[in-house]
């Protein structure tokens, strides 16, 4: 797999990521993917879906993960192109450099993004991530933030990554950026269809544009469970971590609970579990909503019969 090197930043650079903006608090609030025409300019990507990967927060931005997976296709990697937005000058040259893949911040040339971004390393946040960074034409899994001196605040649809992708790839991405002293974090997964990147809500397992009972029920009927292919039955394109439901899915289904419904202004019912997990409830601690989601929670087991945690 052709990979492309990264250049790492001094552990004194990454230290200053972690507390150069520990005075700021904000919220992320939300990502977009954009798909963009990649016919302009003379370009000719004939078989590649080209999309920006676009970010809404308020307070100051601390560091952006990406992880973008493919069980199918191929990342197209321009082979005059690097990590970062191509400089616009060259673009002039070579039309195509224009929808290469790359992270930026804020804009998709040098001179419109804010700066070159610093790579931490891999998106060691994200389920599957590693602690080194790799951009290459089937994987990339990185960690990048503002360089020291840099302060990004409060943006909406704030560039922070281009992807393209050819018209057969399948699989998906999944972005986890943070604000302040990382105060607020949001990690949101993206399915990865015929080269389009799609939003769909974490937690929907089953596919149906739900987070709903159907998700819960899912996860406790599978918790713990090793399947052979690595995905239980019934599960759609968020494939469970490690290939078991646990507490990473339960979070998802609980902290999503009803995006995508009808709102329903009839009361806030308690998920309750279908049949055949009845032995089962599963309660959660939440300790705070930010902008309609629940940020923390954690999974209090019961058994029913008898009573005992």
């Amino acid at each position: 797999m052709p990979v492309r090197p990264c250049i790492f930043p001094s552990l004194v650079t990454v230290a200053a990521f972690a507390v150069g903006s520990s005075t700021a608090h904000g919220q992320i609030m939300g990502y977009s993917a954009v798909r963009v025409d990649n016919s302009a300019g003379g370009a000719t990507l004939d078989g590649y879906v080209t999309n920006d990967i676009r970010l809404d927060f308020g307070g100051r931005l601390s560091g952006v993960e990406l992880l973008t997976e493919l069980d199918a296709g191929a990342i197209y990697q321009d082979p005059i192109g690097g990590d970062n937005a191509p400089n616009e000058g060259i673009i002039s040259f070579f039309p195509s450099l224009a929808f290469d893949t790359f992270i930026t911040l804020g804009g998709p040339t040098s001179a419109t993004a804010d700066a070159a971004p610093g790579v931490a390393g891999g998106a060691v946040g994200i389920p599957g991530g590693s602690n080194s960074a790799t951009f290459g034409d089937s994987l990339i899994d990185i960690s990048y933030f503002p360089p020291g001196g840099l302060v990004v605040m409060d943006q909406a649809g704030y560039l922070i990554a281009r992807i393209t992708l050819s018209e057969d790839a399948q699989g998906q991405i999944t972005v986890d950026a943070s604000t302040g002293s990382f105060d607020d974090l949001r990690q949101d997964v993206f399915p990865i269809v015929n080269g389009v990147i799609a939003h769909l809500d974490p937690g929907d397992f089953n596919g149906n544009g739900n987070v709903e009972q159907g998700d819960l029920d899912l996860v406790l009927q599978n918790w713990g469970q090793d399947h052979p292919s690595g995905t239980p039955p019934g599960w759609s394109k968020f494939q469970p971590h490690d290939g078991r439901a646990s507490q990473n899915e339960l979070d998802a289904v609980l902290q999503n609970w009803g995006v995508g419904a009808a709102p329903d202004f009839t009361g806030t019912a308690v998920p309750e579990p279908g049949v055949g997990v009845a032995g089962l409830i599963f309660l959660a601690a939440v300790r705070r909503r930010r902008h309609g989601r629940v940020t923390g929670s954690a999974a209090l087991f019961i058994d029913v019969r008898t009573g005992s945690q």
